[in-house]
């Protein structure tokens, strides 16, 4: 990274180098995106959960005319509310391959490139 003119200044920074080669690799953009990836998906996991904890609160509340129905329709919600987990699951996992992808582009554009 820097002008290596003068031997005598690598054996003074020691670790320097090492650690603005490291930080310049880092795919700031990349790095962006994930947390925003996973805050996005926390919001969309926190609101999700607690609009369908509120819709079974209102069905069981104003419209359970058949304490069977209910029952149907609580399952149902119980259902959905797993697909969210699941949801926040995968895109947990595309989030840190996305980034992986990111650290590795970068390190190969920095080397062709300069």
């Amino acid at each position: 990274m820097f002008p290596v003119r003068q031997p005598w200044l690598c054996k003074a920074l020691g670790c320097y180098d090492c650690c603005i080669r490291c930080i310049g690799a880092v795919p700031y953009p990349s790095l962006v995106a994930t947390l925003l990836c996973y805050a996005g998906m926390a919001l969309f996991c926190g609101c999700g959960h607690e609009a369908l904890s509120q819709t079974e609160v209102l069905v069981e509340t104003y419209f359970a005319r058949n304490v069977q129905d209910f029952v149907v329709m609580a399952s149902f919600i119980k259902y959905f509310q797993y697909v969210i987990y699941g949801l926040a699951s995968f895109f947990f996992l595309y989030g840190i391959l996305l980034l992986a992808e990111g650290f590795y582009t970068t390190s190969a554009v920095k080397q062709t490139f300069g």
